[in-house]
């Protein structure tokens, strides 16, 4: 049996994910301060929206979870360190990285949605409570539309640059 600090909560996880939508608001608000496409711009406000929706969602849960007399550690180490590397900071991208062009910041957008996916996806697989598996499943296909989103502004920009 892993120690117990190496092994995964679905509270560990809804705490992963507030921490990821806090980050992911910060990157949206301060994106849509720089951009100035209207569309691209309307894009990061309402991205920056739903990462705060979300974050109170997972805060949520968590506070639920925790009024829990147990919570229950994953039985699966391997699903555990998998969870965990997509989060890892050395994996995953730094939030507050400079950009020089709008297009930048999108493909980088593009990246944490897709992580977010697979996390979300992970976590609503394995989590042991009922309602956590629900909220990260919600939130998962979320994120999945985020990607579209984002992967369409991207394209849209073409080839030009938008300082």
């Amino acid at each position: 049996m892993p120690d117990e600090a190496q092994q995964m909560t679905d509270v560990e996880a809804a705490k992963l994910a507030v921490g990821l939508e806090k980050d992911g608001y910060e990157l949206y608000t301060n994106a849509a301060k720089r951009a100035k496409d209207k569309g691209v711009r309307y894009l990061f406000e309402q991205l920056a929206h739903a990462e705060e929706k979300h974050r109170e969602k997972f805060e949520g849960i968590e506070q639920r979870l925790l009024v829990l007399d147990e919570v229950p550690y994953w039985n699966d180490e391997e699903v555990t360190d998998y969870i965990r590397s997509i989060v890892d900071p050395g994996i995953f991208p730094d939030m507050t990285a400079p950009f020089d062009d709008i297009r930048e910041v999108l493909l980088y957008a593009l990246k944490v949605e897709q992580l977010s996916v697979l996390f979300y996806g992970g976590v609503a697989e394995h989590a042991i409570h009922e309602s956590a598996r629900e909220v990260f499943g919600e939130i998962r296909e979320e994120e999945k539309k985020h990607v579209v989103r984002v992967m369409r502004a991207w394209r849209k920009l073409g080839s030009g640059k938008e300082d």
